[in-house]
C-alpha cells in the first residue's frame, strides 16, 4: 500500500513539474512576443521620425 501511495505522490510531483515547465515556456513565449512588439513599435516610430525629417528637409536631402 505504501509503495502505491509513493508512486501516486511521485506521479503528482511529475505532473506539477510538467505544469511548471509548460508555464515557463508560455511565459518565455509571451516575453518574446512583447519584445517583438516593442521592436516593431520602435521601428514604426523611427519611420515616422524619418518621414517628418524627409518632409522638413525636402525628401531627406540636406539632413545632417
Amino acid at each position: 500500500m505504501r509503495d502505491l501511495q509513493e508512486l501516486q505522490e511521485l506521479q503528482e510531483l511529475r505532473e506539477l513539474q510538467d505544469l511548471r515547465e509548460l508555464q515557463e515556456l508560455q511565459d518565455l513565449r509571451e516575453l518574446q512576443e512583447l519584445q517583438e512588439l516593442q521592436e516593431l513599435q520602435e521601428l514604426q516610430e523611427l519611420r515616422e521620425v524619418r518621414a517628418v525629417r524627409a518632409g522638413l528637409w525636402g525628401g531627406g536631402r540636406g539632413w545632417p
